[in-house]
């Protein structure tokens, strides 16, 4: 179940509503933090030590800016894929999730989360303590039918074929450097290595002069059609030497 799901949620009422620590924290349990702000975002506290929370704002529906992903210069279809996203339940199963995203939106059914990991561990494909290897990326996509091709050394123009062609991509990157690629951490150990999968939804080309990265990361309360600039994305995307996983229907 993701942020989208929130109907499966009883709304957080804040905690200045609350009668008291303990009852805040039990709402907080029992809601995963999530509380409805607007029609489009929701916020996600989080507890990081005994009385001290922290707040993430979200959006559930189209991201500022998305408006105009429809024109003959974006690659894919991120407006329709935007509508599979949820974020990850377990801290490792960014793969196993952008495995979902993708044979949702291939197949056109709906799959959990859940019963995918657990099918995944049952396979070997997913350790709940290490995650997914990029050698297991793309088995359920496989076994499920789909036409996969993992490519461990992928370009830019790997991933626009592909999604011009209809199919759909995961990538392996570092969301260290995906989120902060200044960072005193990301300069000065460029040897970083992608710990992390997210799903490229779309390539805009509408500005020739700064090219678009649109993914949906299950990582973030935002994740949801976030963008990067070019640059950004391929620094993330090259501490996993460029590996991607190109899905396809069988009758593609």
């Amino acid at each position: 179940m993701g942020i989208e799901d929130m109907e499966d949620f009883e709304e957080l009422e804040g905690q200045d509503r609350l009668k008291d620590t303990s009852e805040f924290e039990h709402s907080l349990e029992n809601s995963q933090g999530l509380e409805t702000l607007d029609e489009t975002h929701i916020r996600q506290t989080e507890k990081l030590e005994e009385g001290i929370y922290r707040d993430t704002i979200g959006s559930i529906g189209m991201p500022a800016g998305m408006e105009g992903l429809e024109n003959e210069w974006i690659s894919g279809e991120p407006l329709e894929d935007m509508e599979h996203w949820h974020m990850q339940e377990g801290d490792m199963s960014c793969a196993v999730v952008c495995q979902e995203f993708v044979a949702e939106e291939l197949l056109n059914t709906e799959l959990n989360e859940q019963d995918l990991v657990e099918f995944a561990v049952s396979k070997g494909w997913f350790d709940p303590e290490t995650g997914t290897t990029l050698e297991d990326t793309g088995n359920i996509l496989e076994y499920l039918g789909l036409e996969v091709v993992q490519n461990e050394h992928g370009s830019i123009q790997d991933i626009e074929r592909t999604l011009e062609e209809g199919g759909k991509v995961i990538a392996g990157v570092n969301n260290i450097s995906l989120l902060t690629p200044d960072s005193m951490e990301c300069v000065y150990y460029p040897s970083l290595t992608a710990n992390h999968a997210v799903e490229v939804i779309g390539i805009d080309k509408t500005d020739p002069s700064n090219v678009k990265v649109i993914l949906n990361d299950p990582g973030l309360p935002g994740g949801r059609g976030i963008s990067y600039d070019l640059e950004e994305f391929q620094t993330a995307w090259n501490t996993s030497g460029g590996f991607m996983v190109s899905a396809y229907r069988a009758d593609q």
